[in-house]
């Protein structure tokens, strides 16, 4: 790495880890992109409920050692950002295209692109290496066309649910905001990011990607996904900004898979309720494990262990069908 570059990447740092200093406030923050939200050191939703589906240990290195994102996490992010802003969406995702190089013979390649080049476009490995790895441009995620293409379809889908658009309108164009708070409570920081806000209803809205929106299917995701846990954690920050005015947490439920059927869902008070106690009780044992900084796993001793009264009726049953 020559000098300059060092430089510039020492200061594109500093310049970060003030955006993120800067977002650590109590309040609201607009602008935010994903990657200083994540670097926050505050307690959120997804980080609480891995507390409470696993052990402080589990989320302890999960902060200390993130791993990637996965396929279904990339293409879910993907999903929001082309539902809320199909601009950004389109600046920031493309999909695989065929190697732009032309050869000696002065015949463009015909392999598949897998790079692309600031200067040339899409170029395969051989002719990024042609033409200089320095040239690489990693500003747009990769995603594939049918994945391209679904995202939009969904998009469209969404837009044209008449409630959907509705909440999505009223939110004036401002999507992702990022609220800090401290929780009276614990004392302990709190994050949220949710899809948007809309102050004059009071109104938290989530877009959310699923394989089946029908009321049943998606009362099971909302549970197994904790989006009830995620709503009473949001309504917690959101209340300690001004204790009336959050009144509604809507979910908006958009099939991945064609027809990209639409549904709009309201979480009811019993439902927040819930939620709100799993992450009030998460959230204080987050904050006895930063305070000692003592994150458990499992229990040091040993547990007696006993397999599901199904399999002991079926053992019996077995048994008595051989006498």
């Amino acid at each position: 790495m020559n000098p300059a570059t060092a430089d510039a990447m020492e200061v594109a740092l500093e310049a970060f880890d003030e955006l993120v200093l800067a977002c650590s406030e109590v309040g609201w923050h607009f602008g935010v992109p994903m990657a200083a939200y994540l670097a926050i050191d505050a307690a959120s939703s997804s980080g609480l409920r891995k507390l409470g589906s696993q052990t402080p240990k589990h989320l302890r290195h999960a902060l200390d050692s993130p791993k990637p994102s996965t396929p279904a996490q990339s293409l879910g992010s993907a999903t929001h950002t082309g539902v809320l802003e199909r601009e950004r969406f389109v600046e920031a995702y493309t999909y695989v295209g065929q190697c732009q190089a032309e050869l000696k013979s002065g015949k463009r390649c015909s392999s598949a692109g897998s790079y692309i080049h600031t200067e040339v476009g899409w170029v395969c490995g051989t002719h990024l290496n042609v033409h200089g790895k320095e040239g690489e441009d990693t500003s747009r995620e990769i995603i594939t066309e049918k994945q391209y293409e679904a995202v939009l379809a969904m998009r469209e889908s969404v837009w044209a649910h008449p409630m959907a658009r509705a909440l999505l309108q009223d939110a004036d164009g401002v999507f992702e905001g990022v609220y800090i708070w401290r929780d009276e409570a614990t004392g302990v920081l709190c994050k949220m990011r949710p899809d948007a806000w809309i102050g004059s209803r009071g109104a938290v809205v989530d877009v959310k990607s699923t394989s089946d929106a029908s009321y049943h299917s998606f009362q099971r995701t909302t549970v197994n996904y904790g989006y009830h846990e995620q709503g009473g954690f949001y309504r917690a920050g959101i209340e300690d900004e001004n204790p009336a005015q959050h009144q509604h947490h809507y979910l908006i439920a958009v099939e991945s898979d064609k027809p990209h059927a639409v549904a709009v869902y309201r979480l009811n008070e019993n439902s927040l309720d819930a939620g709100q106690r799993k992450a009030e009780r998460n959230l204080a044992r987050y904050a006895e494990c930063k305070g000692t900084g003592v994150w458990p796993g499992f229990s040091d001793q040993v547990e007696p262990l006993s397999i599901p009264d199904w399999a002991i009726a079926e053992a019996v049953s077995i048994g008595g069908s051989d006498l």
